[in-house]
């Protein structure tokens, strides 16, 4: 391209820190031979070879559910929201990643991370979604709160959407429960004069 940047069509924030991987070699012994890339504005973007230590370190499960305060909203009101993320398990577990996917760019406000047997919640929302890393014990929960104004939007239903996942080491049986997604409908008149 001539010294250029090309930007295509990405399902995601671009400038979130991104990291995909390609299986090179079968797996074998705890090991995983990777090819991949990882990418983190401004920094250019790598390319290297990885071994990836795939040895079970917990096994148990993570699950993940978006509460919001009402699922009927008026454009220009704001909405709470809270991301939460679960763990049963027979070990604790590090490096943890919740993200919550919010419909409309206005930009979330008063985001606050809430646990409870967890710790070393980190919060990055500049993006306005929400993108948080976490250790937590078997019975540990983490609660991402906050709120964001309502825009008008032609999609309504409107979704929110959240995943949750561990690190390689976490066995899990169940990861159906790893994704989330609710809908709100907008409405001129939430009072019921519709």
């Amino acid at each position: 391209m001539s010294g250029q940047q090309a930007i295509g069509s990405f399902s995601g924030d671009p400038f979130a820190t991104n990291t995909a991987a390609w299986l090179t070699a079968l797996p074998a012994a705890n090991r995983l031979l990777i090819n991949g890339t990882f990418v983190k504005q401004p920094v250019p973007t790598t390319w290297a070879d990885a071994m990836l230590d795939t040895t079970v370190v917990a096994n148990g499960d993570l699950s993940t559910a978006i509460n919001l305060d009402s699922i009927k909203v008026q454009p220009g009101k704001l909405l709470n929201f809270h991301f939460v993320a679960t763990y049963t398990g027979d070990n604790p577990i590090t490096g943890v990643t919740l993200r919550g996917y919010i419909p409309w760019g206005s930009g979330t406000t008063g985001v606050n991370c809430t646990t409870q047997g967890a710790s070393n919640c980190i919060v990055d929302n500049a993006s306005g979604n929400i993108h948080v890393s976490f250790d937590i014990q078997p019975g540990g929960l983490v609660d991402i709160s906050g709120q964001i104004v309502v825009l008008e939007s032609p999609d309504s239903p409107a979704p929110f959407t959240a995943v949750v996942y561990g690190p390689a080491g976490l066995s899990e049986q169940d990861t159906i429960n790893n994704f989330a997604r609710t809908s709100i409908m907008q409405c001129l008149f939430c009072d019921g004069f519709e």
